[in-house]
């Protein structure tokens, strides 16, 4: 998962890369700069949905808000030998269920997103 964070900014969010490396353009055509982690790179303001929460109810926004409508649902697992988060997006139009598992909820939720992009 080397660049998840790319993979939903330009799945999911709908952002295409332009250069210099940072900036974007989204479905307005706005110009705007939201850096996406790559390997070797800390940018101190880089939109990391798979690391930050805030940044993957952004990516929860954005489903939610789709043309296709996405339900959205996240919970915590704690059994005898599981402890996980799950998130699932699933479609208004169709019984699709995109479920997703992982140690974080920010995780959790741009492996779902992916998922149900891909679906």
């Amino acid at each position: 998962m080397d660049n998840i964070d790319k993979q939903i900014a330009e799945k999911v969010m709908g952002w295409e890369a332009l250069e210099p490396p940072g900036f974007w353009w989204d479905e307005t055509n706005h110009k705007f700069e939201k850096p996406v982690c790559k390997d070797g790179e800390n940018p101190l303001n880089a939109w990391r949905p798979s690391t930050n929460i805030a940044h993957a109810f952004e990516v929860v926004g954005k489903m939610a808000g789709n043309k296709k409508g996405y339900y959205f649902r996240l919970e915590w697992f704690s059994g005898n030998l599981v402890r996980e988060w799950t998130a699932e997006f699933n479609s208004v139009s169709r019984e699709l269920y995109n479920l997703a598992s992982a140690d974080t909820p920010a995780m959790a939720i741009c492996l779902a997103a992916l998922k149900a992009k891909e679906a």
